[in-house]
């Protein structure tokens, strides 16, 4: 794809994308979080998890200008129709975010077995969920809709599991009539009175044919849980700054009740365990990891040329001639570079602990170490690092009893994010040292350099200092607290490069 079509159609989409803020806010804000490609291999658009935990919206050029600007007939669509059926595919995608379809596709039984085995009928069951939110003008032609069910008196407004099931009763009971039919001699078709053709249709058809290409969705399966539950922790972010915008402005448009409440609710629910879920994700997947050469199996990605004793290359053979590859080049032979790689998580977090005036010595400061412990014992290695203003004290978690704490000064950050990026740390001798904790005493020094990259930065603060003027070497999380803690809506809460998250009160803990 030539770069100027690709910038014409980003901006296409971001003209729709501003359209939707302007008549459905909630949709309009939480599209203008999501990342979004270009892909012909996709039929029409869908949604699909990253390996970062993102979701990313890819969509077809020529379904997006074509399909959504030309008939069937081959007569162009008035600018204004071609606009509605555009913000209509993209709420259509939203929604199936923001209600967790992408996910919930594979819920498990409290037996570990799949909740919803056939794929295709769930897809199905949630274009039936979210059709219903679309306003009948923005959809595509013969997308899935409730009337489509009359037979089976479907409600509305209803989640993926009633229509779900509700699709499965229609398949038994056809299966079970159309035996009765055979077994009486009866031919006759009454199929289609149950809906049945038109499920079959559903499930035949290729995958976009009728809306939002959900192939995709079937990766995250294969997902280690972490991966499945930084996802949700994603799309709960997502939703929650959309909510946040919104009521701030009060612009919640004509967003159905059922949708709002939903949204109200489960951004209230995640809002009193984000944080502990927020470190806990941090830690999992700031993680990297080191690479051990074994005498074991050899590895299979790491390989090189064969070679002769005398350092010349081996190349495939049949009988004298030397057989080529599709440009007509010689096939060398492979064979692994090290005798054997075996990976290991190498977890190291620095955690830094602000001991500024302004945190309480007796609840803030006390539920901050309570966090780094849980940390802790998941066999993570921790440095530990107090500061106000400057470092004050330096030593690894579990080898010594934490009883007082350094500092009770103001509060600067710069110093420790430049410590966790690995630079070295001097300082003149009119200047207070570093204590730094070695074996089973303190030593005092004027310069430091942490050994290795640590994986990640966790700061524990109440976010009340200057503007950070440090680029952060490494993934930073910072963790809120205290009576004098900033706002989220404040200039320095902001300008925390990094993730954020709040603790909440000592009560509730």
């Amino acid at each position: 794809m030539n770069s100027s079509l690709y910038k014409s159609l980003h901006d296409d989409v971001s003209k729709a994308s501003i359209d939707l803020v302007l008549t459905d806010p909630f949709y309009g804000h939480f599209l203008l979080g999501v990342n979004r490609n270009f892909d012909k291999n996709i039929p029409t658009l869908g949604v699909r998890a990253e390996g970062d935990g993102s979701v990313l919206l890819t969509i077809n050029p020529d379904f997006w200008e074509k399909t959504l600007t030309i008939d069937s007939n081959g007569n162009r669509f008035p600018d204004e129709k071609s606009k509605l059926l555009k913000k209509g595919c993209l709420k259509h995608e939203i929604l199936h975010i923001v209600l967790k379809h992408i996910l919930r596709c594979f819920d498990r039984n409290s037996s570990g077995t799949l909740k919803y085995p056939n794929h295709r009928q769930f897809n199905i069951a949630a274009d039936l969920v979210v059709n219903q939110y679309v306003d009948s003008d923005w959809l595509i032609e013969d997308v899935v809709t409730l009337d489509q069910f009359k037979s089976l008196n479907l409600w509305p407004e209803r989640d993926v599991e009633y229509y779900y099931n509700k699709l499965s009763e229609l398949d038994n009971s056809d299966n079970s009539d159309s035996q009765s039919r055979k077994d009486s001699g009866d031919n006759s078709d009454n199929k289609q009175s149950y809906g049945n053709d038109l499920l079959s249709d559903l499930m035949e058809a290729p995958s976009g044919s009728r809306g939002g290409s959900h192939q995709d969705w079937s990766e995250i399966d294969t997902s280690e849980g972490t991966s499945r539950e930084v996802l949700d922790n994603y799309i709960d972010r997502q939703i929650s700054d959309a909510v946040q915008r919104l009521e701030s402005t009060n612009s919640w448009g004509s967003i159905p009740g059922s949708i709002r409440e939903y949204l109200k609710d489960l951004n209230k629910g995640k809002s009193e365990v984000s944080w502990r879920r927020a470190i806990r994700l941090f830690n999992e997947t700031s993680q990297v990891s080191k690479m051990k050469i074994t005498m074991k199996r050899p590895s299979k990605r790491y390989k090189k040329i064969a070679q002769w004793p005398d350092g010349n290359p081996i190349y495939e053979m049949i009988g004298d001639t030397f057989k080529l590859d599709s440009r007509g080049r010689r096939k060398p032979i492979w064979e692994s570079k090290y005798p054997g790689l075996k990976a290991f998580p190498r977890p190291c977090l620095m955690a830094a602990v602000d001991t500024s005036g302004s945190l309480d010595t007796e609840k803030d400061i006390p539920l901050f170490f309570s966090e780094i412990k849980k940390l802790y014992q998941k066999s993570v290695e921790i440095i530990i690092v107090e500061a106000d203003t400057q470092i004050r004290r330096i030593y690894n978690y579990g080898v010594r009893n934490i009883d007082e704490i350094t500092g009770r000064g103001g509060t600067n950050y710069d110093e420790v994010i430049s410590y966790a990026s690995r630079n070295i740390i001097n300082r003149s001798e009119d200047e207070l040292p570093i204590d730094i904790w070695s074996g089973s005493n303190w030593t005092k020094t004027y310069s430091t350099k942490i050994p290795y990259l640590a994986d990640g930065l966790i700061y524990f603060t109440d976010g009340l200092a200057p503007k950070v003027t440090v680029n952060p070497g490494c993934p930073v999380l910072w963790v809120i607290s205290g009576e004098y803690a900033v706002k989220e809506d404040s200039e320095e809460y902001v300008n925390l490069p990094g993730n954020k998250v709040r603790l909440q009160n000592h009560d509730k803990l």
